[in-house]
């Protein structure tokens, strides 16, 4: 459900059209090959994703995703990719310069609560989903200006303060009677 990676910079924008991407993969249920090679094939199997310093034994697990990607992997793996169903990227984050996107896969329910939402934000905003998004911009940009305004208008309001003393005398009275 995590992935992480090293990059320049990443934005939902990019996050977007990597997970289309996934998607496609996985609707196009390609073939998923599994087979076990000795190092020296491994080494010379171009296109292999793999850090063959970090293993040890004389063979390696090699997953091939039919046109797409090959790696060294011992994880569970599928027959093919449309066993995954879909993909949704839910968040990411950048902490000490690795950016960790968080993932579900096959998310039927939860893809129509999320279109929910955004029918639910662009009812209240009056406007239609595909606007919505624009339209937050655009008052979050107004909200920021205003403030803008409203600390300037601050700062003309002229403040007069005077210094006033007060003294006060208590005197306590003792009587023994």
């Amino acid at each position: 459900s995590s992935l992480f990676i090293r990059c320049k910079e990443l934005d939902w924008n990019t996050l977007f059209k990597a997970e289309m991407g996934v998607n496609n993969i996985i609707s196009a249920d390609r073939k998923i090959e599994i087979k076990e090679i000795s190092r020296d094939e491994a080494s010379a199997l171009e296109g292999l994703r793999i850090k063959l310093d970090r293993i040890k034994s004389g063979t390696i697990r090699v997953i091939s995703i039919d046109g797409f990607d090959t790696a060294a992997c011992t994880g569970t793996h599928a027959n093919s990719t449309g066993f995954v169903g879909n993909l949704l990227i839910t968040r990411f984050n950048l902490n000490k310069g690795i950016y960790e996107i968080r993932f579900k896969t096959d998310v039927k329910n939860e893809l129509f609560e999320l279109s929910a939402i955004a029918r639910k934000v662009a009812d209240i905003l009056k406007t239609d989903t595909g606007n919505a998004i624009k339209l937050v911009e655009s008052l979050a940009k107004e909200n920021s200006l205003l403030k803008d305004k409203y600390r300037e208008s601050l700062e003309k309001i002229p403040v007069q303060m005077m210094e006033e003393k007060i003294v006060a005398t208590i005197r306590l009275i003792i009587s023994a009677e």
